[in-house]
């Protein structure tokens, strides 16, 4: 069963060690509330509680904030998708597999919890006009993309997957969990423990052999 403790991406209920950090953790609130286009300098300046100098010390506009706190997300989600595919992977028959990804799934989600700003801003810009921005997501989305994929076809050679494209399942897999993860971070009513329940059953429907 997982073990790992998800890694925090809020500092926000910790007082900030220096001025970038404050306005990293001002950032993540900011973007997250307001998104990207509705966030004003004015807005980030009057959350950090910093001048104007002090921010244009580490960034030179609203867009180098922001593309750092997508990286930074970003990183986060995957290394939190790492550790459930080395767990995933160590696994010898289905039923184990549906075990461990059900304890996957949970695990991803005490994650969610516990970095809701951050992922806000991630799954929120998705659809975002900026070529630059997109071009970051794209590349975070794309890593993900291809460690599934991996996995799928490892879970075809085990023959405990039956799928006709492994690449067509990974993209569906991170839709419906992109998807799901989008509301509840909006819709604070979602129960978790029926959440990871349904979702790790509809991935059992879609993806293992029967």
């Amino acid at each position: 069963m997982m073990k790992a403790v998800p890694k925090r991406l809020e500092t926000g209920k910790k007082r900030p060690k220096n001025t970038k950090q404050k306005i990293l953790v001002a950032g993540r609130r900011i973007f997250a509330e307001k998104g990207y286009s509705h966030t004003r300098i004015q807005d980030l300046l009057k959350a950090a509680g910093v001048s104007p100098g002090a921010f244009y010390n580490y960034f030179s506009n609203k867009e180098e904030l922001f593309l750092e706190l997508v990286r930074e997300a970003g990183e986060a989600l995957r290394e939190s998708v790492q550790k459930i595919r080395v767990q995933g992977i160590k696994v010898g028959n289905q039923d184990e597999l549906f075990l461990v990804l059900i304890d996957s799934i949970r695990y991803f989600f005490e994650f969610v919890d516990q970095n809701r700003a951050g992922l806000l801003i991630l799954f929120r810009e998705q659809q975002t006009s900026n070529p630059i921005i997109m071009d970051t997501l794209n590349l975070i989305i794309s890593e993900i993309h291809r460690d599934l994929k991996k996995d799928i076809h490892t879970g075809i050679d085990m023959g405990m997957i039956a799928v006709a494209d492994p690449g067509i399942a990974a993209w569906g897999v991170l839709s419906a969990i992109s998807g799901v993860t989008l509301a509840y971070l909006n819709n604070p009513k979602i129960e978790r423990d029926k959440l990871i329940q349904t979702l790790s059953e509809l991935i059992l429907l879609g993806l293992f052999r029967r």
